[in-house]
């Protein structure tokens, strides 16, 4: 409270005392009532001066009032004694009261700054913990990829050194020809996968049915799965809502798991896709009876360049997985007892309820 403030509640505490001193003692032939409500009126400068100013200033104006109440001849009636004292008694309780809450306001105020400057840290380190996060991610995507791209490179490379060391045979050239297109060929679809990863398309959201989208993976992996001695089951409830998705990315989606259990079953194995309801989701399912898998390479067959193929890129599951968080829904991987391991999907038939939901989750 700055000084000019300071004196103006002053001025004003000794104004309504003057008024109401000079009034109380003006209507000496009044009413009784008038002259009770006068008196009353005693207790308010008191009272404001303690709740401006603690009982640093209720006392004193309390004791002032007490002095202004008190008639002009003396002595005092027991009557006027007590309620001179009461003025003081009221005055002193209200000065204690007033510092009390003073004291509670400040150390409010000081612990909402502690609050606020703590807040302000935390957001300072969220930041930092993102930003480290972010550059610890590109360091590894770019670890993963320089990996990636070392192998093809140094295949295309041996074999450009032994068709520039001098003459070669038909054998060899055929030999050293389909190792330049083979790493190459892995090279572009590595770059494919990483767009894909690194810039997803947005979706282009409309009504498809599961089972059409399931079929048609089906039908594109039919020669690769005879020759891998591989039989498909697509097995979708019946009457099954059709779901807001981009039929496109979702077959992608498919495929990419498809592919993988087909190579897990390989050698008279088999790969079953389901879908069903489950309230306001379609669960869809990709499970095969291959060897199963590795907790510790489980727990890792989402991240980004981690594969256990010899030529595979380790960004096929990682694309998928970006694109269903994409459609609002989410993808995990478990046991498919007693063999095997089954790919779990959960989509929101409506992308409206499913973006209502996220709404009301932030909140």
């Amino acid at each position: 409270m700055s000084l000019r403030e300071k004196l103006w509640k002053w001025a004003i505490v000794a104004a309504c005392l003057a008024v109401i001193a000079s009034a109380y003692h003006a209507s000496s032939n009044s009413e009784p009532v008038i002259r009770k409500i006068l008196q009353f009126l005693f207790f308010l400068p008191g009272v404001v001066a303690a709740l401006w100013f603690g009982w640093k200033g209720g006392v004193p104006v309390a004791f002032a009032a007490a002095v202004s109440y008190a008639p002009l001849s003396w002595p005092l009636t027991v009557e006027q004694f007590s309620e001179s004292f009461d003025l003081l008694l009221i005055g002193c309780v209200m000065g204690v009261l007033g510092d009390r809450e003073r004291r509670r306001a400040r150390l409010l105020e000081k612990t909402t700054t502690q609050l606020s400057e703590a807040y302000s840290q935390l957001q300072e380190n969220v930041e930092r913990w993102k930003n480290a996060e972010r550059l610890s991610a590109i360091g590894q995507l770019s670890a993963g990829l320089a990996h990636e791209i070392r192998m093809p490179l140094a295949a295309i490379e041996g074999a450009a050194e032994m068709l520039r060391n001098g003459p070669a045979d038909d054998d060899l050239r055929t030999e050293m020809t389909e190792i330049l297109r083979k790493e190459s060929k892995r090279l572009n679809r590595l770059l494919t996968d990483l767009l894909q990863f690194a810039r997803p398309r947005r979706p282009e959201f409309r009504l498809a049915k599961i089972n059409q989208v399931a079929e048609s993976v089906v039908r594109l992996l039919d020669t690769q799965a005879r020759k891998e001695g591989v039989v498909f089951a697509v097995r979708c409830e019946p009457d099954l809502p059709e779901v807001e998705c981009d039929p496109e990315q979702l077959r992608q989606v498919l495929l990419n798991l498809c592919m993988n259990s087909m190579q897990a079953a390989k050698g008279g194995g088999a790969v079953e896709i389901t879908a069903s309801a489950s309230g306001p989701a379609t669960v869809i399912s990709v499970a095969d009876n291959g060897p199963g898998m590795p907790p510790e390479i489980a727990a890792r067959i989402f991240e980004p360049f981690f594969t256990t193929k010899p030529d595979g890129t380790g960004l096929g599951l990682a694309v998928a997985r970006t694109i269903v968080e994409g459609h609002g829904g989410r993808i995990r991987l478990e046991p498919n007892l007693p063999s095997g391991v089954r790919f779990h999907i959960e989509l929101p038939v409506s992308q409206k309820e499913s973006t209502d939901e996220r709404i009301h989750t932030n909140r």
